[in-house]
């Protein structure tokens, strides 16, 4: 089913209040996003990208009208994964007031949060398993607490649902690129300055054999937001 250019860019536009500063206004636009993704599950593609790119960082405007991400954007969320550096002192970038990134961020990590469809995406699709793994590991670049705490809070949810790889095989590229850059930035100093630390626990998490993979991912995102520390 088609679904009608002037509803899809009413729904863009509610997906961006979602990214309010005022957390009231964000909350009644995200809960509008969730009841249009759950009616038409066609548009969690569309939708997923923003708050994505919003918890990683990354520039991304919806096409107009709305439609799923090209390819260039699944490479900005690995490229940002791989060199995200957080700025000193959790400073806001990009010329955002830090309410501003703190309203984008917490609404962002809110959003995938409460969305099954999002949810039912990254676990079917080996391309968006991979996107929002990604786009946790760039969301290191907001270290300040409150979005910290938010990013936190999308962890544990990450790791609840996140059970199994039911999109991704073993010997795919996805597969093996986001090992790759997973053990990259394991390596002592893979991450940079400024780093929040429970993302220092992945050199620990990601240095054992990684045969039994989903396993590892959800062990790894228990311990970064708990941010105990693991010898392997």
């Amino acid at each position: 089913m088609q679904f009608p250019a002037p509803y899809r860019r009413l729904a863009a536009v509610l997906c961006r209040l979602s990214l309010h500063v005022n957390g009231g206004v964000a909350e009644r636009a995200r809960l509008t996003v969730e009841a249009a993704t759950k009616r038409f599950p066609v548009l969690s593609p569309t939708y997923a990208a923003v708050f994505l790119a919003a918890i990683a960082d990354v520039p991304y405007s919806l096409p107009e009208p709305p439609a799923a991400p090209p390819p260039a954007f699944f490479a900005a969320l690995r490229a940002a994964a791989a060199t995200a550096e957080p700025a000193p002192g959790g400073a806001a970038s990009g010329g955002e007031s830090e309410a501003e990134r703190n309203g984008r961020v917490v609404g962002a990590a809110q959003a995938l949060s409460c969305n099954l469809n999002f949810w039912r995406l990254f676990n079917r699709r080996p391309l968006w398993m991979s996107a929002s793994l990604y786009g946790f590991l760039a969301a290191r670049v907001h270290n300040a607490s409150v979005p910290q705490k938010a990013l936190g809070e999308l962890v544990i949810t990450y790791a609840g649902r996140a059970l199994h790889p039911l999109s991704l095989s073993y010997d795919s590229e996805e597969y093996g690129a986001l090992v790759r850059l997973v053990l990259e930035l394991a390596r002592p100093g893979g991450m940079g300055r400024n780093t929040p630390f429970r993302y220092t626990q992945v050199r620990g998490r990601f240095t054992v054999p990684l045969r039994a993979w989903w396993v590892c991912v959800a062990v790894l995102l228990n311990s970064l937001h708990a941010g105990e520390t693991f010898a392997a």
